[in-house]
């Protein structure tokens, strides 16, 4: 009997194969699309969750801090007001009425645009209780506008006193009565010293406020001054838009409600009446419904983070999350069934599609079988006989067109190339040649399949990453045989102290790993072996003629602890070790995530010697004024770095590693430098140049060369030397250095103006008068900053001043900020300032730009 040609055999056995392939992926893609609508749908649930409870917390957040700033500035506005007397503002503004309240004078009460307010019938009006009601009465005027834009009302509370209330909707005072006690009111009850002693901000239970007509809940914050509790401020925030918003739900068949901390029922669609009745006070354990029984015990475990839960039956899924503020907890029940509905809808349309197309591929499989294949392969299967008989000559013609003749040309070009594909085997092979030990291609395959075992079976596994320390010593001075055969004894050495499943691999160098696995103590286990890997090492080696001493530094991270893949864990491994070196060498240390910083500290040390070379460093001008004229008359230059990746950096991100590298005299150099070249170009476009201060390192005094370094950079800068101001601080002078008393004073000999930095902030600062010649004192920013707010600082800076005048020297303020602060230096007799008021550092361009061609 003939035998079928080849095309009706590979008919015949690829056609079931075919079948049953394409009947496997469609029943995959059917469960799977199963599977894949159901965590969809849940990760829609959870983020719309999510999103909810952000958009929801937003307006209470936001009231919790209103009430804790308000507390801040009624404090601070009740201290700076002291003694003062507030009795005329009080009775211009407040009367008793008939009924015995004080409120507001009728013909100044105006509740939509002003705060009203009631005290109580009885009440002694003293003159502390003036302060109280009058600074508080004039803080929500100014604030009760922005306070209540969004919220109903914004009010302060003197407890047992009286209410002082900003609220548009409702005049709070008129409606008060003899018998009106704010003191069982929720705010104050709730913010009382034996209900809230941590006298934290809190949240009232919901009530219903019969005056509002509405539904709130008030953010409670004490106040208390020297010890004693003085009022409540709060802030109502209505519910009922929170209510409406969590019953009309937007996802189908599924319900929202809301409970607090306390187990009460603040809304739920289908029981707003019973809450209603409650007042609010709907406990969750009084209600006999066996889903909100199981929610309630659920919500005792349930964290700050949105989470899904089954029911107890597997009918619902349980949604969780948390509205910040009140911390109320917002849950969502949702029908199961209608996951599974919409996964089962999904995954029937892909198994028709997939009947479909298994139907006409297997039709159009057979016939290309047929006409195009049958030939083809049968020559390609005859060389592929001639192969395995060992002829590589074979050379099969191109036949046919598209893949069959890709197919032919790759055949013939893989007979060719199979010395290639050899020697790519090889590279791939995973012993290394000198030790015998495995290698790093070993590692990166075979070390996830144990971190996998591990994870399955809630292991742990530890990476020893060993380093031989002064190797290269021995390997540059001995030679490379030595330096191989050493290797090879380390390797022994290292292999015969390994445990059972413990395993070893060269990464290259004089660099191994350990892997190591215990499944009771993974972190002891290495302990134990990196011990005796030190103590084998602390051996002589014995090499030929020479006695080798070496030492392993050992660094170790731990699997899953430490990191999930092979990188992460070699790289920690990596910096536990160089840890180690740090410490001494020979020894061993785990990974921590505090070793990451002496990576961060190379890194950056690397990119401040890098940023001289890439010319990151930048000069900015801050403008010095007349403060009498308040024309500009200087600049002062101050440094920055543009660091790639991290933007522009201030001083004091950078000079502390700066000192420490020892880069201060390169970076007196640069700034001097760049700051002559600004000066040159100013002086070719804008004629005379304004005097540019320059603040320079303490030590930069003590140079020997330091006068002739200077005057000729100014030389080749083509500027005079009386456009430089040199700012000394005090730490150049502290020392009492002859060297640097005899620069300072040369350099004011040469033309060049010198400044006393920060004047008055040091012990000894009015000696330096004595010693040293100067041209300007600058007034330290830490006095001005409170001129016009705190009386002690204005006679600091009039005597700074008094002591400029009586020696010749000219006076600068900086880091003025406000007008007060120039009208108080300027009547003092101060003559120069800079600061934010008058200009921020800016580049060269802009200061150009903004001061130097708009003064000419």
């Amino acid at each position: 009997m003939a035998t079928p040609s080849l095309a009706l055999r590979i008919q015949y056995q690829l056609g079931p194969l075919l079948i049953i392939a394409i009947l496997a992926m469609t029943i995959a893609a059917y469960f799977n699309m199963i599977h894949d609508t159901e965590s969809r749908t849940l990760a829609y649930l959870k983020d719309t969750l999510t999103n909810r409870a952000l958009f929801d917390s937003v307006s209470f957040k936001q009231a919790q801090t209103n009430t804790q700033q308000l507390r801040a500035e009624y404090l601070r506005r009740l201290k700076n007001a002291g003694d003062q007397d507030f009795s005329p503002q009080f009775d211009h503004w407040f009367e008793r009425y008939p009924d015995g309240l004080v409120r507001v004078r009728k013909s100044l009460d105006d509740y939509q645009h002003l705060p009203s307010l009631y005290i109580r019938p009885n009440v002694k009006i003293t003159p502390e209780l003036q302060k109280l009601v009058w600074v508080g009465f004039q803080l929500l005027r100014e604030w009760g506008p922005a306070l209540t834009r969004y919220y109903y009302s914004a009010y302060i509370d003197l407890p047992g006193v009286g209410l002082i209330m900003y609220s548009p909707s409702v005049n709070w005072g008129a409606l008060a009565d003899p018998t009106t006690n704010n003191y069982d009111y929720p705010p104050v009850r709730n913010s009382a010293p034996d209900r809230n002693p941590l006298r934290k901000t809190s949240w009232s239970e919901v009530y219903y406020d019969d005056k509002a007509r509405i539904w709130m809940v008030s953010a409670i914050t004490p106040v208390d001054l020297d010890g004693k509790w003085i009022a409540s401020i709060s802030q109502d925030v209505s519910v009922d838009a929170l209510i409406a918003r969590t019953n009309d739900n937007a996802i189908p068949h599924a319900y929202n409600l809301i409970i607090d901390t306390q187990g009460r029922l603040i809304t739920h669609p289908y029981m707003m009446d019973k809450i209603h009745a409650s007042g609010g006070n709907l406990l969750l354990k009084n209600v006999a419904d066996p889903q909100l029984q199981e929610i309630s015990r659920l919500l005792q475990h349930a964290g700050a983070k949105t989470e899904l839960q089954r029911s107890g039956d597997e009918q619902e899924i349980y949604g969780f999350t948390r509205i910040q503020g009140p911390d109320w907890h917002f849950v969502t029940v949702y029908p199961y069934s209608d996951i599974r509905k919409a996964a089962f809808d999904n995954a029937r349309t892909i198994l028709v599609i997939g009947v479909i197309v298994l139907f006409f591929g297997l039709v159009i499989l057979f016939i290309v079988l047929r006409s195009q294949v049958g030939r083809p392969l049968g020559a390609l299967s005859a060389a592929m006989q001639k192969m395995e008989n060992g002829q590589y000559d074979v050379h099969i013609d191109r036949f046919g067109k598209g893949e069959l003749r890709q197919l032919a040309t790759g055949f013939n070009r893989m007979v060719h190339k199979i010395a290639e594909r050899d020697q790519a085997l090889i590279r791939q092979a995973r012993i290394d040649s000198l030790t015998g030990l495995s290698n790093r291609y070993h590692l990166t395959q075979e070390l996830p399949i144990s971190m996998d075992l591990c994870d399955n079976y809630s292991q742990k596994l530890a990476i020893l990453f060993i380093d031989l320390d002064r190797f290269k010593t021995v390997n540059d001075s001995l030679g490379h045989n030595i330096g191989d055969e050493l290797l090879r004894q380390v390797s022994s050495h290292i292999i015969s102290n390994l445990r059972g499943g413990d395993w070893v691999v060269r990464l290259g160098g004089d660099e191994f790993i350990v892997v190591v696995h215990d499944e009771f103590d993974t972190r002891k286990a290495a302990m134990d072996l990196s011990q005796r890997l030190i103590a084998a090492l602390e051996k002589a080696i014995r090499i030929g003629d020479y006695s080798l001493h070496t030492s392993p530094s050992i660094g170790i991270s731990i699997f899953p602890d430490d990191g999930r893949d092979v990188d992460t864990l070699i790289r920690k491994a990596d910096i536990a070790m160089y840890k180690v070196k740090e410490s001494g060498r020979n020894g061993y240390a785990f990974y921590e995530e505090n070793f990451e910083r002496s990576s961060d500290d190379i890194h950056l040390a690397s990119a401040l010697r890098a940023a001289f070379e890439n010319n990151e460093f930048v000069l900015y001008y801050q403008p010095k004024v007349n403060l009498k004229t308040r024309q500009v008359v200087g600049s002062e230059a101050l440094i920055r770095w543009q660091r790639p990746g991290h933007g522009l950096m201030m001083p004091d991100e950078f000079l502390g590693p700066l000192g420490e590298l020892g880069l201060f005299p390169q970076l007196n150099k640069w700034v001097l430098k760049v700051a002559l070249q600004q000066l040159a170009v100013w002086q070719d476009t804008v004629g005379q140049p304004l005097p540019v201060a320059i603040n320079l390192t303490p030590d930069f005094y003590r140079q020997v060369t330091l006068v002739s370094d200077i005057l000729q950079l100014c030389k080749t800068a083509g500027v005079a030397p009386e456009l430089i101001e040199l700012e000394v601080t005090e730490g150049a002078l502290l020392e009492g250095n002859p060297l640097v008393r005899q620069n300072i004073n040369s350099l004011r000999a040469a033309g060049i103006k010198l400044a006393i930095d920060d004047f008055g902030t040091g012990y000894s600062a009015l000696s330096y008068l004595h010693q040293f010649s100067f041209d300007y004192l600058k007034i330290d920013r830490s006095f001005v900053m409170s001129l016009g707010e705190r009386k002690s600082d204005s006679p600091m800076t009039r005597a700074i001043i008094l002591i400029g005048e009586s020696i010749g020297l000219g006076v600068i303020a900086e880091g003025v900020e406000t007008e007060a602060q120039a009208a108080v230096l300027l009547e003092q007799g101060c003559g120069m300032a800079q600061g934010y008021l008058f200009g921020r550092p800016e580049t060269a361009a802009d200061f150009t730009q903004h001061w130097l061609l708009q003064e000419s």
